[in-house]
C-alpha cells in the first residue's frame, strides 16, 4: 500500500515536471488553446486556468515537504504561495458584485479560506480544488456553468454541468455550496479553527 501511494506521488510529480517542462519550452497558451479554444489564450479562460495551475504546484511543493496536503489553502501562505490574491481569484476574472464583497479581505491581516475563490476538498476526494460557481465574469465565448477543476491525479479540467454530474461531482460541490452560502450570512471572524472551505 505504501509503495503503491509512492508510486503515485511519483507519477502525480512526473506528470507536473513534464507539464512544467512543455510550459517553460512553450508556454501555457499552447494548454489555454487547447482547453478553451484560441480565443482565451490570453484572456479570462486562460487567468482562471493559470491560478488553478500555480494553487497546484504549492499544493505539490507543501505535499512534497509534509507528506499530505494542507487541512486549509490559507496554510500555503506565505511559504508555497506569496500572492495571497491567487487564492482570490484572477481580478479580471471576478464579477463585481464577489470582487466588492471580498476583495477587501486580500490586505487583511488574516485570510479566511471562506474569502476565496476556490472550493478546497483536500487529497482523499474525487475533486482536489473547484471554482467557486457564480463567482466569475460572465463572457460570451466560455458558458457560465464552466468551471476549472483541479483532480487529485494533478490534472486540471475544464468541466461544464453536464461532465461534472457524469463524473459524480455535481452533489459534492453543490453540497459544499450550501454550507459556503448558510455560512456567508456570518461575520469571516465567526470561523472555525480547522473549518475547511
Amino acid at each position: 500500500m505504501k509503495f503503491q501511494k509512492q508510486l503515485r506521488f511519483l507519477l502525480l510529480f512526473a506528470i507536473v515536471i513534464v507539464i512544467s517542462f512543455f510550459a517553460w519550452q512553450f508556454g501555457y497558451k499552447p494548454l489555454i488553446r487547447f482547453l478553451f479554444g484560441s480565443s482565451h489564450a490570453t484572456g479570462l479562460g486562460y487567468r482562471r486556468v493559470i491560478n488553478i495551475v500555480n494553487i497546484r504546484t504549492a499544493l505539490m511543493q507543501y505535499k512534497q515537504r509534509n507528506g499530505h496536503y494542507p487541512k486549509r489553502l490559507s496554510d500555503l501562505f506565505p511559504n508555497y504561495i506569496k500572492n495571497i490574491e491567487i487564492l482570490y481569484g484572477p481580478g479580471i476574472g471576478i464579477n463585481n458584485d464577489w470582487e466588492k464583497k471580498h476583495r477587501s479581505f486580500v490586505n487583511a491581516e488574516k485570510h479566511f479560506d471562506k474569502n476565496f475563490a476556490y472550493f478546497y476538498f483536500g487529497d482523499n476526494t474525487d475533486m482536489t480544488l473547484c471554482e467557486k460557481p457564480g463567482i466569475w465574469k460572465k463572457d460570451k465565448q466560455i458558458a457560465p456553468d464552466i468551471l476549472c477543476i483541479l483532480f487529485p491525479d494533478g490534472s486540471v479540467k475544464v468541466c461544464n454541468l453536464l461532465k461534472r454530474k457524469e463524473l459524480g461531482l455535481e452533489a459534492m460541490l453543490q453540497e459544499r455550496l450550501n454550507q459556503f452560502n448558510s455560512s456567508d450570512t456570518n461575520d469571516a471572524t465567526d470561523k472555525k479553527e480547522g473549518e475547511i472551505y
